[in-house]
């Protein structure tokens, strides 16, 4: 996959080794067992119109996120329907959402878990007769994803489609960004990268200086200003993921300065809020408990 970029963030040289996996899922699955179909940007994005000018078919339709909780805080994908009550939760009268359901993992092995319990994210309890919207940053994850996805539910009818190219060539099909918001973190000298195009909320300096997205997720851990950068590489304190914390206070050195345990990101600081509560309050997160935006 090739991508425009400054001759200073281009790779300086190439290697190529064997690996039993690209990205390790942590499960054994056949490589022969099928997986989800393959659809173009302009195909998922065309769903994604349908969904939004007709509720009966948003209720349908789930944006499932295969990356990490650290990439999906900085940018998703978000469709508010037109009309009606799409597949969201929102309050009685408020515009409805297309259903995006991003597990909270730190690391892609953690996924199974939570792709064994999806029909429990579904508004009715079921993926029967549901379209299934896979993405990545560029594809690679969602080959093994989707697999596990239709191997875990054998007995239930529903359609699996993953974004052919992921968010990388979606960005490109619509440099306004689509529906795309915020910043695609990648893996290399970039660090992320977002439309190019257009006033769309998706990611941007905004005229400041400060890399920053519209998502009130990508906000610095210490000020909450808006930050959808992860230069400096700062890391929660329990699960050691990565965490937002703005140049300013880095320099400053205001995450360091915190009360113990630490810089945490959004589920150890929802862990540790329900330690402090007296027993009888206390509610355990089941091992399949995923976050729902």
């Amino acid at each position: 996959k090739l991508a425009e970029t400054r001759p200073d963030l281009e790779f300086r040289g190439l290697k190529v080794w064997q690996t039993k996996e690209l990205c390790a899922l942590g499960a054994e699955i056949d490589p022969e067992s099928p997986g989800g179909r393959h659809i173009s940007p302009q195909e998922f994005h065309t769903i994604l119109e349908n969904a939004k000018a007709n509720s009966t078919e948003a209720s349908n339709v789930i944006l499932l996120d295969a990356r990490n909780m650290f990439e999906t805080r900085v940018g998703q994908f978000q469709v508010t329907c037109s009309k009606g009550q799409g597949g969201g939760s929102g309050p009685a009268g408020a515009p409805a959402e297309v259903r995006t359901i991003a597990p909270p993992t730190n690391a892609f092995s953690e996924l199974p878990r939570h792709l064994e319990a999806l029909p429990a994210e579904c508004a009715d309890g079921t993926l029967e007769g549901k379209t299934v919207l896979m993405y990545c940053t560029g594809g690679v994850r969602c080959e093994r994803a989707s697999q596990y996805l239709r191997s875990a539910h054998p007995d239930a009818n529903f359609d699996v489609a993953q974004l052919s190219g992921g968010i990388h060539r979606y960005l490109e099909a619509y440099p306004d960004g689509g529906f795309w918001v915020g910043v695609n973190y990648v893996f290399d000298r970039r660090e992320s990268h977002g439309p190019t195009k257009g006033t769309s909320a998706a990611g941007g300096t905004g005229g400041t200086g400060r890399p920053t997205s519209s998502l009130e997720s990508s906000v610095c851990l210490c000020c909450r200003a808006p930050w959808a950068s992860y230069r400096g590489k700062r890391r929660c304190a329990g699960c050691r993921g990565l965490v937002l914390v703005c140049d300013l206070c880095q320099s400053r050195a205001a995450d360091r300065n915190l009360p113990k345990p630490g810089p945490q990101c959004e589920q150890c600081a929802r862990g540790s809020e329900e330690a402090d509560r007296p027993a009888k309050q206390l509610r355990v997160a089941g091992p399949q408990e995923s976050l729902l935006i």
